[in-house]
């Protein structure tokens, strides 16, 4: 696995990468994960994780040419040919190189694709943009020419890659969640986080940046209590630390909007949690809300159906494969106030309908999302390239 995006990083790539590699070896595989990251020291950290190993070489941020972006993705693969050279020594030649990222490594994936079937899976709402610029779609016809199959975790992913790479194979594999950890058996004690069974709590567990959608829902909160006020609402939001992948001005005007809510503990942030907290905080919800403008299979929305929620999220990029309204969801139009707040005050009301999504939502992740059954499809794709090498 090839990515710049990582545990400890917060957001479903780093945890998907995770996730999966531990499935794959969890069926007998070896997996390295080459994982560039911007640090001073420079040398090649070596770890393992769950009986796969990371590689972790440091491209020094100070360095001049990393604040340009076009030689930073250079420094990103040059860092990942001198860790995967490292890999060989240690394991031998790889089968498959398995690119995550977009863009970053992509120079290194290229040159191991001279001795190894490259795949790359289509993650990133960017990709999506940028196929609708005409240089930028051909600069990434270009640079990855010499995959032999593309990953789509979503239908609106694989009808971008089809655009753009015509001939090529690519194959729907959504992601997964660990149907063990994210489920109705998680016991969790609220009162360790203030909060009472009399509570109704809504959790939104994405990260606070512009296309997650969370201002919305923060606007959304005043005409919720206003309208609803015999029940006792409680809002706890995930992703409200300033790090890489959030926004520190958009944090700070959703705290501004909720200040007043903060105060009387309406309002809860719990910052940048790691993914090993995330069964637990899920299951300190009645409802999960996930407003987004833009969204491919998401993680946090497998791990939310996983753990028998009622589940609320807008209807964009892959929701709506996993979100059936009313039977697994609510599905609702993205950037909409008004839809947030009559989905939540619907389910405030309706008990019954929390439960029935709640319920359809688990058999649903049961039967088709499971993280060994989604590496077992990886696997099937990774021999299909390499029957076609053969």
């Amino acid at each position: 696995m090839l990515t710049t995006d990582y545990l400890p990083n917060i957001g479903g790539v780093a945890a998907h990468i995770y996730n999966l590699s531990r499935a794959l070896t969890i069926q007998g595989h070896k997996v390295v994960v080459i994982n560039p990251i911007a640090s001073k020291d420079t040398s090649i950290q070596r770890s393992d994780d769950h009986g796969f190993t990371v590689y972790r070489p440091g491209i020094n941020p100070d360095n001049w040419m990393y604040r340009n972006k076009i030689i930073r993705k250079k420094l990103f693969s040059r860092a990942a040919l001198k860790a995967y050279e490292q890999a060989k020594q240690e394991f031998g030649d790889f089968d498959i190189v398995h690119q995550q990222d977009y863009q970053d490594t992509t120079y290194a994936a290229a040159h191991i694709a001279k001795r190894s079937p490259w795949v790359w899976t289509c993650h990133t709402s960017r990709f999506m943009r940028d196929c609708n610029r005409r240089f930028k779609k051909k600069f990434i016809a270009s640079s990855y020419r010499a995959t032999s199959g593309i990953i789509a975790v979503s239908d609106e992913r694989e009808q971008h890659a089809q655009a753009v790479f015509p001939h090529k194979p690519i194959v729907i594999i959504p992601n997964g969640v660990d149907t063990d950890a994210f489920s109705i058996n998680h016991k969790i004690d609220r009162s360790a986080y203030n909060l009472s069974h009399n509570d109704l709590v809504v959790l939104c567990p994405s990260r606070m940046t512009e296309k997650k959608g969370v201002l919305f829902l923060a606007k959304a909160i005043p005409q919720i209590i206003s309208e609803t006020p015999d029940i006792s609402w409680k809002f706890l939001f995930l992703g409200s630390t300033s790090s890489a992948n959030t926004n520190s001005e958009y944090i700070e005007t959703i705290k501004n909007l909720l200040a007043p809510f903060e105060k009387n503990k309406t309002v809860t942030y719990l910052g940048n949690l790691p993914l090993h907290k995330m069964p637990e905080i899920n299951g300190l919800a009645d409802i999960i809300v996930m407003p987004s403008l833009t969204e491919g299979m998401s993680l946090s929305a497998l791990e939310a159906m996983s753990s028998q929620k009622a589940f609320v999220a807008s209807d964009v990029g892959g929701m709506p494969m996993i979100v059936k309204n009313e039977k697994t969801g609510l599905l609702i139009p993205p950037a909409s106030t008004e839809a947030i707040v009559d989905a939540l005050t619907r389910l405030a009301k309706e008990p019954d309908l929390r439960e029935q999504i709640a319920l359809g939502a688990r058999e649903l992740v049961e039967r088709s999302y499971s993280w060994q059954i989604i590496a077992e499809r990886t696997v099937d794709f990774y021999q299909s390239l390499l029957n076609r090498k053969t």
